[in-house]
């Protein structure tokens, strides 16, 4: 347990200044949203482009924040690759399960929690309550998780980082093409189906996540 902890502040060390520019670029975008709006409103056009500017920067935002932070999980991970033959561990052997433990920890710490610290006061200055900033907090959460989880699958699997986004590329194909092909092949399907269809496909990866971790 020493030994995880260690390699965990290790990591925090490490990646303190790339992680904390991250998570000030998160804050930083919940600011924007809270203090941003229409300086004038003249009439539906104008509303109507104000509206679009808005979506654009959120599909932009949301895109940078999400790429950013997946390239910063694998870097996480690649501080102690688990495949390749330049780790230190031949001679000073690490358990796997204490590697991934460490690597877990740094991750909940870097990429979990101090977002959802910087972004709490936000919340409440912005006039949630304690039960929508709960909600808010938890909606982040499961979002950040389920990117840093398969982040975490994938950096687990690659030797280095390049190899880490030449896997992330590989998968975002297979991903869109099998959706593309459920589309083109199903027909026309209730929402039940879908729903259906998507919690197989989610149970299925975060069996096979648990199992490569």
């Amino acid at each position: 347990m020493n030994l995880a902890w260690h390699i965990a502040k290790k990591d925090l060390r490490r990646l303190a200044l790339p992680v904390g520019l991250w998570a000030l670029f998160v804050l930083g975008t919940g600011i924007c949203f809270r203090v941003i709006g229409p300086s004038e409103v003249r009439g539906d056009a104008d509303v109507t482009t104000w509206l679009t500017l808005m979506r654009d920067f959120t599909w932009l935002a949301t895109g940078g924040l999400v790429v950013v932070g997946y390239v910063l999980v694998g870097a996480l991970v690649q501080e102690d690759a688990p495949l390749g033959e330049n780790g230190f561990w031949p001679t000073r052997p690490i358990g796997s399960a204490r590697l991934l433990g460490a690597k877990t920890v740094a991750a909940i710490v870097l990429f979990i929690g101090l977002p959802v610290v910087l972004m709490t006061p936000l919340w409440l200055a912005s006039g949630f309550s304690a039960g929508e900033t709960a909600r808010a907090a938890g909606t982040f959460l499961h979002s950040q998780s389920l990117i840093t989880l398969n982040a975490l699958l994938v950096a687990s699997l690659a030797r280095d980082l390049a190899g880490y986004l030449f896997r992330t590329v590989c998968l975002v194909l297979a991903y869109a093409a099998c959706a593309y092909t459920a589309t083109r092949g199903s027909g026309i399907a209730t929402p039940a189906v879908h729903a259906t269809r998507e919690l197989v496909v989610e149970c299925g990866w975060l069996v096979f996540a648990v199992a490569a971790l």
